[in-house]
């Protein structure tokens, strides 16, 4: 969510799908953007080998 109560991806993620492309780079393939920061997408923890 953004400052103003709505959904960042979809409000500025039309704007911007060059960021959406480099997230989805950055989490598929992060050996391609290793500078990049997540800006739409985020890593989440690993729950371990359990599963």
């Amino acid at each position: 969510m953004n400052a103003t109560g709505g959904n960042d991806f979809w409000e500025g993620g039309t704007a911007n799908p060059d960021l959406v492309l480099a997230d989805l780079v950055k989490a598929l393939h992060p050996e391609l953007l290793p500078q990049h920061q997540f800006v739409y997408y985020r890593n989440l923890p690993s729950v371990g080998a359990g599963l």
